[in-house]
Parts: C-alpha cells; sequence; structure tokens
C-alpha cells in the first residue's frame, strides 16, 4: 500500500550514498516525477519561497527545525491505475511478469545466476546472465541472506524507531499548510510521514504487524495521523540489539498487532483500558508503549510527543489522541553497491531493498540510472 504522496530531493538524499553526485541525484528524481506525472494526477503544494522562511520563523519559534522539500499528493486509484499501465507496457515490450511469485534463494553457478522461486505450491529454478534485485523492504530477509552469502554485506548505520499519532482532522487544520509532509526535526527525533484526511496503514514484517502513514486526497477520512520517530545511529546505539529486543518482546507477549495508548495514557505509562473515541483501525491491541523501549528512548519519545500534542493538538482533542507502536524504519544489512547500483558483476540492487533510502521517486530514479547502465 503506498503512501498517497511522492516527495522530490532532498528527500531520497541518501542515495548520496551510492552516487556521490548531489546534481545528477535531484535531476533523475526530477525525470522521475516527470514520467508519474505524465499518467498521474498530482495535487501540489503552492510552492513559494517567502512561505518557507514564514514556516522556518514559526517553528523554529516553538523549538523546531523545519525542513521543507516539494511533495505532491496523489489518489490511490490512478496510483494503481498507474502501475496496471507500466505492467501493460512491460508486457508489450516482450517481458514476461511473474505475479504472486517469491524468490527464496540466488545462487552463482558457473558464472550465471540459478534463481529459486516460488509460486503457490509450484518450486522453480531459473537460470540468469543478469540479475536485478528490486524487492522492496518486504525482501529484507532475503536481503540478509544474499549480502552475506556473496559477501557484499553492510551493517546498518543507522535506523528509527517511534511511534505514530493519530488524531480528529480538526484538531489541527492548518498542518498542511506549508507542507503536505510537514517535516519537524528536534534534536534526534523527527516527525515522519503526515497524512491528514488519511488512516494508518499496516504491513506484515517478521509475522508482526506494523504502522506507516496513507492518505488519499480524494477519498478523505476524518482522522490526521504521522510518526513521531527517535533515530538510532551505530556510533550511539546497538542498533541490532534494540531492534530485535523489542521485537522479541512483541513476541513473547504474543503481541502482533500494533499496541494502541491513549495520548495520556501515554505519557504516564499505563495500559489503556477503553477507549471511547474512534480510530481509522480495527485492529490493534493494548499494552503499555514504555515497556518495549529502553528507557532513555521512551522518555525522549514521551517528551516528543507531550511537545508536538501540546503545541498544536487543540487541548480540546488531546483525549482523543491515540499513540500507536511501533513505527520502525530499519533494515538490518544493506548492500555494499557501485555506482552503477551492482553489488556483484551483473548483479543489480535497487529501491528501497538497498537499505540506503526510501520513497517511490527515489526507488524509480535508482531504476532509471540502473537501466542506463544495464543498456550500455
Amino acid at each position: 500500500m503506498a503512501g498517497g504522496k511522492v516527495s522530490l530531493y532532498p528527500a531520497g538524499s541518501g542515495l548520496t550514498n551510492i552516487l556521490d553526485d548531489s546534481a545528477y541525484i535531484e535531476r533523475k528524481i526530477k525525470e522521475s516525477a516527470q514520467v508519474y506525472e505524465q499518467n498521474l494526477q498530482l495535487k501540489r503544494h503552492v510552492n513559494l519561497p517567502e512561505m518557507h522562511e514564514q514556516a522556518k520563523s514559526y517553528y523554529n519559534g516553538l523549538g523546531y527545525e523545519f525542513k521543507y522539500y516539494d511533495a505532491a499528493l496523489y489518489s490511490q486509484k490512478d496510483f494503481f491505475n498507474v502501475n496496471q499501465k507500466f505492467e501493460e507496457d512491460f508486457i508489450r515490450a516482450g517481458i514476461e511478469i511473474r505475479f504472486n511469485t517469491m524468490v527464496t534463494d540466488i545462487e552463482i553457478h558457473d558464472g550465471r545466476y540459478i534463481v529459486h522461486i516460488f509460486n503457490k505450491s509450484n518450486l522453480e529454478v531459473l537460470s540468469c546472465e543478469k540479475v536485478i534485485l528490486a524487492t522492496g523492504k518486504s525482501g529484507h530477509n532475503l536481503a540478509d541472506k544474499l549480502s552475506k552469502k556473496f559477501g557484499v554485506e553492510s551493517r546498518a548505520e543507522k535506523a528509527e524507531i517511534g511511534v505514530r499519532v493519530e488524531f480528529p482532522i480538526s484538531a489541527f487544520p492548518d498542518i498542511d499548510k506549508f507542507h503536505y509532509d510537514l517535516k519537524l526535526k528536534s534534536g534526534n527525533c523527527k516527525t515522519f510521514c503526515v497524512s491528514k484526511g488519511g488512516k494508518i496503514a499496516l504491513y506484515y514484517s517478521d509475522n508482526l504487524l506494523y504502522t506507516e502513514g496513507y492518505d488519499d486526497y480524494k477519498n478523505p477520512t476524518s482522522f490526521t495521523n504521522l510518526g513521531i520517530l527517535y533515530k538510532l545511529d551505530a556510533e550511539n546505539h546497538d542498533i541490532t540489539t534494540i531492534i530485535e529486543d523489542i521485537i522479541l518482546k512483541r513476541k513473547n507477549n504474543g503481541l502482533i498487532k500494533p499496541i494502541r495508548q491513549t495520548y495520556f495514557d501515554f505519557l504516564n505509562s499505563i495500559e489503556s483500558n477503553e477507549f471511547n473515541y474512534e480510530s481509522s483501525i480495527k485492529s490493534w491491541e493494548k499494552g503499555d508503549i514504555n515497556e518495549f523501549l529502553p528507557n532513555q528512548i521512551s522518555h525522549r519519545l514521551r517528551d516528543e510527543v507531550k511537545s508536538f500534542v501540546s503545541s498544536f493538538v487543540h487541548k480540546d482533542y488531546r483525549s482523543r489522541t491515540s499513540i500507536f507502536f511501533p513505527e520502525m524504519n530499519y533494515q538490518k544489512t544493506s548492500f555494499k553497491l557501485a555506482e552503477d547500483f551492482q553489488c556483484l558483476p551483473n548483479f543489480y540492487v535497487i529501491g528501497e531493498i538497498t537499505g540506503k533510502f526510501i520513497g517511490i521517486l527515489q526507488s524509480f530514479a535508482s531504476g532509471m540510472i540502473c537501466a542506463e547502465t544495464y543498456k550500455k
């Protein structure tokens, strides 16, 4: 499920971890946006420099660093239709697409790549001269296996862990006044994927459900949600231990679904026994989010959630504000890649599975760069 918005450079600046040419990356992300814009109606925000300065001054006065980049909204139905058109173009070009097919392993034999795939109940083996791995972050287990097997593993240098805050849309109606995806930073915490009139999207990873933002400006809800994330860096945190401990605690407590707390119970570290107001999702568990986090991170997140809500959410709506956990941006390993996205001769890795960046346009841009190299 896509989030409902696309963002241009400097969103996706993590691509500079592969290509040390920010101007080239910015141009390719713009070209990616143009490809989508030819087929997709994008709702763009008014982009005036004086508005950026006004926003910066306003949020700085509240203790936040404001970051602006161009972002646009799209309809989920339109986005589905565009991707369907891409599929039809591929098929007309003679490309075979295997739907509902999982790659389980890749091996190297006599200079060729042996790809093991699983479709329903059928196992199949393909022999390939070249491979482009573009599974998205849902393929992180395969990425972990392959990066270690091929000796091209690069340990995660950072991760983000936090919560998703949801409140009635009327509690902060101007959240999109300056930006469709309000980016505020406070120390090592930031807002992430603001969804005005949206709902919380759930996705599976390692048999557990996680939260993300989702919106469709043509079919709005009565809720707004956004992530508030704490940045883990390898210099100051044992990233893998922290993340795996959270996962283990959830599994040991049988908490597959996200945990939901009221805003005030979250601040006071109390499990919420009842909710007398609705949320955009029905699938959640009771619990105290803070029990699953190291004390330092728990206190920091509570401080930031309190600061955000007290600064922006009208006081009449704070008792109708929910906190959901976990929100996470993390990939255990990433690939050591050359500037043409090769990690081995004729083995390319593109998109979010690289572990270097996130975003629709950014992933598309990585594919364009790879394709240009591939054709040479």
